[in-house]
């Protein structure tokens, strides 16, 4: 069990990264809209988790950690403009609409 330093402590980090995740959402969202179909949703993860695998494969002092933290966020923000994406497609079809054209 954690004590409450400890409690505040992983909470000003957890707090850190998900700040992190959402200023590269805000600037993806800047740059580029909605994901227009899932596949496309895909690809984009698939490209950013592929980068992330780039640094995975080097050996460990070869690995700039600060660079793989910053595609770590990038996938996670994806991830999160996903889920949205998702959500603006199930409210669609709730209001009697399709995203299938």
């Amino acid at each position: 069990m954690m004590n409450l330093i400890d409690e505040l402590d992983f909470t000003m980090k957890q707090q850190s990264i998900i700040k992190k995740i959402e200023d590269e959402l805000k600037l993806a969202n800047s740059k580029y809209p909605l994901f227009r179909s899932t596949h496309q949703a895909y690809a984009v993860m698939f490209e950013e988790v592929d980068e992330v695998w780039e640094h995975v494969k080097k050996k460990p002092h070869e690995r700039n950690l600060d660079e793989l933290e910053d595609e770590l966020v990038q996938v996670a923000a994806m991830a999160c403009k996903f889920i949205w994406w998702v959500r603006e497609q199930k409210n669609t079809e709730r209001e009697g609409g399709s995203y299938y054209k």
